[in-house]
């Protein structure tokens, strides 16, 4: 019996094709076959063919769906090792992994990446023999509900990663020119993706055409800016000024010289914990508290601890979350894992990535990893049973990510930050991050930019730690300029942070910025949420409720305490009750973020903006 995935849905045995011809039956058997092996709720069944409004009728109408799947597949003469199986509460289709295509195409992927650095031939042979069992999209012909969209966005990425690593290996053999065509239509194809932008770099770089590949940072620029409002990643900044500066680094390797090995000496103990930073100015009671509770919930004997700690970019989270890590290790001595779960353009990781580095970690290679998610998450809290492991996972983007990640066993313990808000982990303690008050604010700017100084212009310090409006990383940025420039009266910095229209720009520092921050939560709303959060600042009192931003956004109420919610799950806004009734408002700097978009959106179009409220007093 062979499954086809990649591309029209097929179903073969002995070469003649059994694929029903049922619009829903095939959809049902597609969603099967890419979870053969593992369990598929009755309700997921219904929800992937009816939406959210099912029929009366759909619990039996799946079942007559299900009784002609299994008269097929016994008809078929197969033999005992494909079959479907009734479960409590769903089916289940057994089958060999290696009767589906999509297990030929991940291990030819994976055998693919790791020749790459010893024998790029071989991997553009492996590459190219995984691409070619793509015979169009995935799922052509299935009507796909949310479920099956959701796997074939993943399949089509697994896809264009397979992509990117062929043409790398291209590149490392020196076939620019192929690669340059194949890259044009790529980027064409896919206006967003970075990595075919970069690749298309060097090889035009590579071929003698530095004004062509320059010309191409230019068009991805644009390109992002009007799309996004976000600049070109660091990693093609960084390219474009090799590019412009001839950096030898950009040049081919000489053909003669083998790539250096060396062999990874892995510390017997995993200790991945990034360094603690020298203090946590304004947290010191939260964290004694995290730290009792955490030790607490572990000696408990209960289930794992799990710590979440959520809050506005920029309030300190990741900070907060690394000083507890540190603070509890030592009750940790048989590893510690750190996992960066964002990308540096806001997308999520894949945890089946973050399995593989944890897994490699303790030593299993490469080539050894098991080949999915479930089977690495397996493997992982196996190691962890019966073992003491704390695991740090930092910037969360969704909360499906995190249940892989968790070690499980009742000795261990998670920590957990997100900006945007996780969905209910079970057991797991949630503390919001707030700003922090004035005195412990002028404390960090003394940290940073001296004591005897701040000292010195007490009130003008408090002026700047008013701008910065408590937010620890903003706090940081302007310490930070104030210690690159000894001389400058503190008074006169206060002065250049007035000016809300330059205040996120002023609060820029050596890498540190609140600005992209906000930028990275702004580019995951939705357009009507973006449209609604430049549109709210508008209002001329700064608490509202759901009626007063029903009416500036056309909405009705329902729907806008939709959108509300979720920039309250942004952290754009803020909620509360005020005598029953539910009030949201404005942070201080994100009012200004909103402002200075809406601003910028309106200028463009040569609005007149004398008709908008203030800033807020800061």
């Amino acid at each position: 019996m062979k499954f086809r995935l990649l591309g029209p849905f097929q179903l073969l045995h002995e070469e003649k094709e059994l694929t029903p011809t049922a619009p829903k039956v095939r959809c049902v058997l597609a969603l099967l076959v890419l979870r053969h092996n593992r369990v598929v709720q009755s309700g997921q069944l219904i929800r992937e063919l009816w939406g959210d409004r099912p029929p009366v009728s759909a619990q039996p109408t799946l079942q007559t769906y299900i009784y002609k799947i299994r008269k097929m597949l016994d008809e078929s003469g197969q033999g005992p090792d494909v079959a479907l199986l009734t479960r409590p509460y769903g089916y289940m289709l057994t089958s060999p992994p290696e009767d589906v295509d999509v297990y030929h195409f991940e291990r030819l992927v994976d055998d693919g990446r790791s020749a790459l650095s010893s024998d790029p031939v071989k991997a553009v042979e492996l590459l190219t023999q995984a691409l070619d069992l793509w015979r169009g999209p995935a799922f052509a012909d299935v009507a796909t509900g949310e479920l099956l969209s959701a796997q074939l966005t993943q399949l089509e990425e697994r896809r264009l990663g397979a992509l990117e690593l062929k043409i790398e290996a291209k590149l490392q053999m020196g076939d620019h020119d192929t690669c340059i065509s194949e890259l044009k239509d790529l980027t064409a194809t896919h206006p967003l993706r970075e990595g075919f932008y970069a690749k298309l770099m060097l090889a035009l770089y590579r071929s003698g055409r530095r004004s062509e590949a320059l010309e191409t940072y230019q068009r991805l620029r644009r390109t992002i800016i009007n799309e996004l409002g976000l600049e070109p990643s660091k990693p093609l900044r960084e390219m474009q000024q090799a590019i412009l500066s001839a950096d030898a680094s950009l040049d081919m390797a000489p053909a003669h010289v083998e790539p250096v090995r060396q062999k990874a000496h892995l510390p017997a103990t995993p200790a991945q914990l990034p360094p603690n930073i020298a203090s946590l100015v304004g947290r010191e009671d939260l964290l004694r508290s995290l730290e009792t509770r955490v030790l607490a919930d572990m000696e408990s004997g209960g289930t794992a601890a799990i710590t979440v700690i959520t809050g506005m970019p920029g309030v300190g989270k990741s900070a907060t979350a690394l000083a507890l890590a540190h603070a509890i290790e030592a009750h940790f001595p048989d590893g510690q894992f750190y996992a960066q779960l964002q990308n540096r353009d806001g997308s999520a990781v894949p945890p089946a990535d973050i399995l593989a580095e944890f897994l490699q970690a303790l030593g299993i290679a490469q080539r050894d990893l098991p080949r999915g998610l479930e089977e690495r998450g397996k493997v992982f809290r196996s190691w962890c049973a019966k073992r003491r492991v704390l695991v740090l996972l930092n910037d969360v983007v969704r909360t499906e990510q995190v249940p892989p990640l968790l070690p499980g066993a009742r000795r261990c313990a998670t920590i957990v930050t997100s900006t945007s808000g996780l969905g209910v982990l079970a057991d797991a303690l949630t503390v919001k991050l707030e700003p922090l008050e004035l005195d412990p604010s002028v404390r960090v700017l003394e940290t940073i930019a001296g004591r005897e100084r701040v000292e010195e212009e007490r009130g003008a310090a408090e002026r700047i730690a008013r701008r910065c409006c408590g937010i620890p990383l903003a706090l940081r940025c302007a310490g930070g300029r104030l210690a690159e420039l000894p001389g400058l009266p503190l008074d006169k910095f206060a002065d250049q942070l007035a000016n809300y229209g330059r205040l996120l720009e002023e609060l820029g520092y050596s890498g540190l910025d609140i600005r992209q921050r906000f930028d990275l939560s702004y580019a995951q709303l939705r357009p009507e949420e973006r449209s609604a959060l430049r549109l709210l600042c508008m209002l001329p009192r700064r608490e509202f409720g759901a009626r007063q931003a029903a009416g500036l956004l056309c909405r009705d109420e329902g729907q806008a305490e939709t959108i509300l919610a979720r920039l309250v799950q942004h952290h754009f806004l803020r909620v509360a009750s005020v005598n029953g009734e539910v009030h949201y408002s404005f942070h201080d700097l994100h009012w200004i973020y909103a402002r200075t978009r809406l601003d910028q959106e309106i200028a463009e179009g040569g609005w007149d903006l004398s008709f908008l409220p203030n800033a807020p007093s800061v």
